[in-house]
């Protein structure tokens, strides 16, 4: 179901249908109340592609280091024409739990938009959608609210947010830079893939750590 809202928490953990191993994930999320239409979150433009492939394919990815496993839907697996196995994954949500059919692929490379940075991403899993909203996605437009972060220049594209990356691949969460926030503002943090800026409503965070708990 498409909403513009953050999705209830998600933790994702192995069954034995295929046998494959899927180490327990934790997916970040808001409430449903329309708090997480306030919030920009850490969604920066990549360049996805299969290894020793020509073709790549332009997207936005979620940094979410609340993810210990990365994720992308499956139109970008079709789009990059990409070949999976079927798994199935016991997807836990505020304390319910069902079996959720998805694909494992491997063989995939994240970049930034120049195609100057690579990094291998671990196996991947598939869902019909990544739980954050266009409307969380930083714009330059919205800088122009926060005079410290006036030298931070936000590159945009015409995509969809397809793939979520976790902690399991840490280069991609590595700061090589931070600006601090000011007052109620946001903070930015310069990453391989260029620059991401991140500003929670208290109403989003509050959540948030009470699932945590």
């Amino acid at each position: 179901m498409e909403t513009s809202d953050l999705e209830p928490q998600q933790k994702v953990t192995p069954t034995q249908t295929s046998g494959t191993s899927v180490s327990s994930a934790l997916v970040s999320a808001g409430e449903a109340t329309g708090a997480g239409r306030n919030c920009m979150l850490a969604i920066v433009p990549v360049r996805v592609k299969v290894t020793k492939r020509n073709k790549s394919v332009l997207t936005y990815a979620f940094l979410d280091p609340g993810s210990s496993a990365t994720f992308c839907t499956e139109n970008l697996m079709k789009r990059l024409h990409a070949k999976g196995w079927k798994t199935e994954i016991l997807l836990r949500t505020m304390g319910q739990e069902r079996p959720v059919k998805s694909y494992g692929l491997t063989g995939l490379e994240v970049s930034n938009l120049e195609g100057t940075t690579h990094l291998d991403l671990p196996r991947v899993y598939t869902q019909d959608r990544i739980p954050v909203s266009k409307e969380n996605i930083p714009t330059q437009n919205n800088l122009g609210k926060w005079p410290y972060l006036s030298g931070i220049q936000l590159d945009e594209i015409d995509a969809d947010i397809d793939l979520l990356i976790g902690i399991n691949v840490p280069k991609a969460m590595e700061p090589w830079h931070i600006i601090n926030s000011q007052g109620n503002g946001p903070y930015a943090v310069k990453t391989l893939f260029g620059w991401v800026v991140t500003a929670l409503s208290l109403a989003l965070l509050w959540t948030y750590l009470n699932l945590l708990q």
